[in-house]
């Protein structure tokens, strides 16, 4: 959805790779379950292999959103509706596809569903809500001062850190599921394009990976282990995710190269979370994963996975530039009639 002309393909292939991250990380303990203390007394270098990898992906949806704050959003009405369009023609999709297989699905939930009116895909809402606020996030950081700015997200951060993360008692803050911690993620990745160019440049690509590495380890160790923490250790608005999260987005900014391959794929990435996490989708794609994972073990599991998922997204990549023909043809008939009627 964020789009820049200057944004060169190592951007664009993290968009892949976080989307790739996004698929794992719902293999995981979404679909297969949190490993239990008597997981971990049967199998702890498996339990502990899942504790890593949750660690290792939790970071993708924080890092989806840096990257918008770091390119910084620029809504315009065409792009908002396309985004629309893109959820309604995926789920339309989606639904037709599961009732020609014999699904049963009321027309009330399939039109709750289409447009997004039920509980399902939590991250598109919130993410259109983070666009159509962006113009006014972006005015207060054309605005404030550098010391301004930090005192905000120092404070806010501590702010969510202790009552939101650890004591759980503001509950938007607890796991990161609100537009208060999508705007605040936002305004970090724009204060590290704006005002860290210094404090980034001493920082080698080597370091920034070392660093996302080793708070994964931190992440799954404190959640392996038998601390007791109130905070959750995968919670989005974890310090330590957070962290993660950074360190991850800067060290593909230490790269630069570029692609057309890559791009033409990165616009449609989307696609692959609307098609696999659509509401009537998603059950039948977790129970797969789960009788997968009973059935051939942790190591078999995760190269079915890598497997499963290269094919999800080939097939959403394929849809999606259909969806874009449709859309293209669609707003010129639009464009063409508004301006006849000025």
């Amino acid at each position: 959805m964020v789009k820049n002309k200057e944004r060169e393909s190592n951007f664009e292939l993290l968009r892949i790779i976080l989307m790739v991250m996004i698929l794992f990380l719902h293999a995981d303990f979404l679909a297969t379950g949190a490993p239990s203390r008597a997981d971990f007394a049967a199998s702890p270098v498996e339990s502990f292999g899942k504790n890593l990898i949750e660690a290792l992906t939790i970071i993708a949806v924080n890092a989806f959103v840096l990257l918008s704050g770091w390119f910084g959003l620029r809504p315009k009405l065409s792009r908002f509706f396309e985004l629309v369009f893109q959820v309604v023609f995926i789920n339309v999709l989606c639904v037709v596809t599961l009732e020609f297989m014999g699904e049963d699905i009321s027309v009330d939930d399939a039109i709750r569903d289409i447009f997004m009116v039920d509980n399902a895909q939590w991250f598109v809402k919130t993410y259109l809500l983070l666009y159509l606020i962006s113009p006014v996030l972006n005015k207060f950081v054309e605005h404030a001062t550098k010391k301004e700015y930090k005192i905000l997200l120092i404070t806010y951060l501590c702010f969510q850190s202790i009552y939101g993360w650890y004591f759980k008692t503001v509950e938007e803050l607890i796991y990161g599921y609100s537009l208060s911690s999508f705007i605040i993620i936002y305004l970090i990745g724009r204060y590290l394009r704006i005002h860290a160019e210094e404090w980034r440049n001493r920082l080698s690509r080597a370091i920034c990976w070392g660093g996302y590495f080793l708070l994964s380890l931190m992440i799954s160790g404190i959640a392996s282990s038998r601390l007791h923490i109130e905070g959750d250790a995968y919670s989005y608005t974890s310090p330590l995710v957070l962290l993660s999260s950074v360190a991850f987005v800067l060290a593909f900014s230490k790269m630069k190269f570029s692609s057309r391959s890559i791009n033409w794929i990165a616009q449609s990435c989307l696609a692959v979370y609307l098609l696999h996490m659509n509401k009537f989708v998603a059950p039948h794609f977790l129970k797969i994963l789960s009788d997968m994972y009973k059935d051939y073990g942790f190591v078999h599991y995760w190269g079915l996975v890598a497997g499963i998922s290269l094919g999800i997204f080939f097939v959403a990549v394929i849809v999606d530039k259909a969806r874009i023909i449709v859309w293209n043809a669609l707003w010129k008939r639009i464009e063409r009639k508004w301006l006849i009627s000025q």
